[in-house]
């Protein structure tokens, strides 16, 4: 005996809450990755303000030799690239998790579209005649009755 209506509606729905689930994993995943990738870049955006700063102060202050050689400024120079490489890694992921998506899809059912012919207009039906479409036409307004 086959499967009952039952069982087949709550294999449908079951199917599709997995679905969900697992899209909103997706992109619970790469939302949070996006907002640490603002957050790292707000911080370079602070360390290259900072470095702005010293690299004033140390030209201001008369400091003999190469302003490159500044420890402070090395210092931030460095924090700098360390903040680029990590969201080069966040966007990385990002693209990873996105190419993971397309793959199953690709791997998935394949599309039942048709190709594209001339179109009239006009919807069919299972009986395969054409329907026009209905023009939707605006409400009469009634003028009030005056007593």
């Amino acid at each position: 005996m086959g499967t009952s209506f039952w069982d087949d509606f709550k294999k449908t729905v079951t199917d599709g809450f997995n679905v969900a689930a697992k899209k909103t994993k997706e992109y619970t995943a790469i939302g949070k990755l996006e907002i640490d990738i603002l957050n790292l870049k707000r911080a370079v955006e602070k360390n290259m303000k900072d470095l702005g700063k010293q690299t004033y102060n140390v030209y201001k202050s008369g400091q003999k030799g190469d302003i490159s050689e500044d420890k402070a400024i090395k210092k931030l120079i460095n924090t700098i690239d360390d903040l680029y490489a990590e969201i080069k890694s966040k966007e990385k992921e990002i693209e990873e998790i996105k190419k993971e998506e397309d793959k199953k899809k690709s791997s998935g059912k394949k599309s039942d579209t048709k190709p594209a012919g001339k179109t009239t207009g006009a919807k069919k039906t299972a009986s395969s005649k054409p329907v026009k479409p209905v023009k939707k036409t605006p409400a009469k307004k009634t003028a009030p009755k005056k007593k």
